[in-house]
C-alpha cells in the first residue's frame, strides 16, 4: 500500500546521526561547534552544536525527492516483521541532512544522490511511461535490481551504492538498528560469576608450569 513520506525527525536527532555516520576526519569540529571552512573564502560560519537545534544551513531536499528516497530506503531495508523499515524511523530525513551539509564529502554525495533521484524518474518514464512514484512496487524493485547489478551504468550504480551505504549506516546508528543486531551497549551486569572451574584448573596447570 502506497503512503506519503512526511519529514518528522527533529534536527538535533538527524545531526546526531550525521555525526555518527561521518568520519572524524570529515567533520572534525561537528561536536565542538568550532569553525571549520571549506574552499570558500567567506566560509559558512560555525559547525552546528548538536546540543543546540539552531543549524547554520537549511535542509534542501524537496518533498518529492524525500518521497523517492523513502521508497528506495524501504527497498534497501524493508519492514521484516521484526524491525521497522528505514523510512519508518526517519532515515530519509538523515539523507536530507547529509546531502544538505556544506562539507566536502557531503557535497560530493549531494551530486550523486540528487542526480540519482532524477535518473530514477527519467528511467521510469522511458521504460514504464510513468514517473517513479507512480510505479508498482515490483517495478520499483526491478529497477533497483538492475542498478545494483554488475552491468549497471555508472551513474545509477554509483547512486544506488552510495544510498545503500548511507541508509544502512544511518539505520544501524539508531536505537532501533542497534536493537535489531542485539547490541546492548553499556548495560551493568547483575552479577559477575567469574571463571568456571574448568578455566581455573587450566590456569592452575599453566601457573605451575611457570613455577608460580
Amino acid at each position: 500500500m502506497s503512503h506519503h513520506y512526511i519529514s518528522w525527525v527533529d534536527r538535533r536527532t538527524t545531526l546526531k546521526w550525521l555525526a555518527a555516520a561521518a568520519s572524524v576526519a570529515t567533520l572534525p569540529a561537528l561536536a565542538t561547534g568550532a569553525t571549520w571552512k571549506i574552499n570558500d573564502p567567506g566560509g559558512y560560519g560555525s559547525d552546528p552544536d548538536i546540543m543546540n537545534p539552531t543549524i547554520p544551513w537549511q535542509k534542501m531536499m524537496t518533498a518529492r525527492q524525500l518521497e523517492i528516497t523513502a521508497k528506495m530506503c524501504d527497498i534497501i531495508l524493508p519492514d521484516d516483521g521484526k524491525s521497522p523499515s528505514a523510512s519508518a524511523i526517519g532515515i530519509p530525513d538523515f539523507i536530507d541532512e547529509w546531502v544538505s551539509a556544506p562539507y566536502p564529502d557531503q557535497q560530493k554525495d549531494k551530486v550523486i544522490i540528487l542526480n540519482g533521484l532524477r535518473w530514477l524518474d527519467d528511467h521510469a518514464k522511458s521504460i514504464f511511461h510513468s514517473d517513479y512514484l507512480a510505479l508498482k512496487d515490483e517495478d520499483r524493485l526491478a529497477i533497483c535490481r538492475n542498478i545494483s547489478g554488475p552491468t549497471a551504468d555508472k551513474v545509477p550504480a554509483t547512486f544506488f551504492q552510495r544510498l545503500r551505504h548511507l541508509t544502512v549506516e544511518a539505520y544501524y546508528s539508531t536505537e532501533t538498528g542497534l536493537k535489531d543486531i542485539g547490541y546492548m551497549g553499556n548495560v551493568p551486569l547483575e552479577e559477575f560469576p567469574g571463571p568456571s572451574p574448568e578455566i581455573l584448573n587450566i590456569l592452575e596447570i599453566e601457573m605451575k608450569k611457570l613455577g608460580l
